[in-house]
């Protein structure tokens, strides 16, 4: 997660994490969420 997030800062990339942990999406600055392909 730190090398996605210094990759983020430093160059301003959107990046996608698909991940099924609350911990870890904790750490995103936005959530998305999907239920049965719908986004939610």
């Amino acid at each position: 997660m730190e090398l996605m997030n210094t990759l983020h800062a430093e160059t301003g990339l959107t990046l996608l994490l698909v991940t099924h942990s609350e911990e870890v999406a904790g750490m995103a600055g936005r959530r998305i969420h999907l239920r049965d392909g719908v986004v939610e």
